[in-house]
């Protein structure tokens, strides 16, 4: 799908041609898409590259005069968002395309800031910006959602609440990846003089690499607190088993006295009390206060 971006109206708009020169916004191309794209100079390799949902954040200097700039950015700012590649291509006759396997948003909120497209490392620095911002704001809904998680576990302890957990450390554990991956890249565009960065570009790199360490930081310490709390999760499951294993041998151990008591009462062999009309009530009495000591004494051993 190609949206080419209307300078008058500051929005993408569907379009079946690539806007020459100006900025294009293509989410998951077709066949006769790529075709299109290779036809006005875009490589083969740097648009694979750019659709590899695999592909790590880098900048690359193509050796036909296009440049590719990648950056992993969550799918949308909800619990269960996907990371992926958001690729920026600039073409040396003008053009510059935003290529992604599935629509993020962020080319569209770019558009409605109306950022200038024909300045295209301040272009590509804005849409860092914007990547830096939804991982902020998708880390703020993982951390909402994990706070309620927790409390369900406070009440009580859940298979679904703690595969919950599960998940929210596996997804911390992408964000983080994909944070630090966004960090290096921007900390080596300062060092690069092929981008010939002027000092505003070097301050906006710099504002830009402060979000992203944030959403670092804040990463980082749910993960770890995360962690903290899976670690107490399974000292109270531990705990717990305990305790439902001893009340489950008290409760074995109850039972067996009368049973103990009934049967040696029961045996074909003279015993005393036997031949009298209280034996019933003698046995059943027996019965009852060796239960009730022995309750007693579990009781005193919180094991009841």
């Amino acid at each position: 799908m190609f949206l080419a971006y209307d300078h008058a109206a500051r929005k993408l708009v569907a379009t079946t041609k690539i806007a020459r020169p100006g900025w294009t916004d293509v989410v998951a191309p077709t066949a006769a898409e790529r075709e299109a794209l290779v036809a006005i100079g875009v490589a083969n390799d740097l648009l694979k590259d750019a659709l590899d949902t695999d592909e790590l954040s880098r900048v690359e200097h193509h050796p036909s005069g296009a440049r590719l700039f990648v950056l992993r950015v969550p799918v949308a700012a909800e619990v269960h968002a996907k990371v992926m590649p958001l690729a920026v291509i600039t073409l040396e006759t003008g053009e510059i395309l935003t290529v992604s396997r599935v629509d993020t948003g962020l080319p569209g909120e770019l558009a409605l800031e109306g950022c200038d497209p024909n300045e295209h490392v301040r272009f590509s620095l804005y849409l860092a910006e914007h990547v830096a911002a939804r991982f902020v704001k998708t880390l703020r809904v993982i951390d909402a959602d994990l706070e309620r998680v927790e409390a369900k576990l406070r009440a009580s302890l859940e298979n679904d609440e703690i595969m919950s957990l599960l998940d929210h450390q596996k997804r911390l554990v992408y964000l983080d990846f994909a944070l630090q991956e966004n960090r290096m890249v921007l900390e080596r565009i300062l060092d690069d003089d092929r981008l010939a960065l002027d000092d505003t570009h070097r301050d906006l790199v710099q504002d830009v690499l402060v979000e992203v360490r944030q959403a670092g930081a804040m990463t980082r310490t749910r993960k770890e607190l995360l962690g903290e709390t899976m670690d107490a999760l399974a000292t109270v499951v531990s705990n717990n088993l305990n305790v439902a294993m001893k009340k489950i041998a008290s409760l074995t151990l109850l039972v067996a006295v009368p049973a103990l008591v009934a049967g040696i009462f029961g045996m074909n062999v003279p015993l005393p009390f036997a031949d009298t009309r209280l034996a019933l009530p003698f046995v059943l009495a027996l019965a009852a206060a060796l239960t009730a000591g022995l309750a007693a004494v579990l009781h005193m051993k919180k094991w009841l």
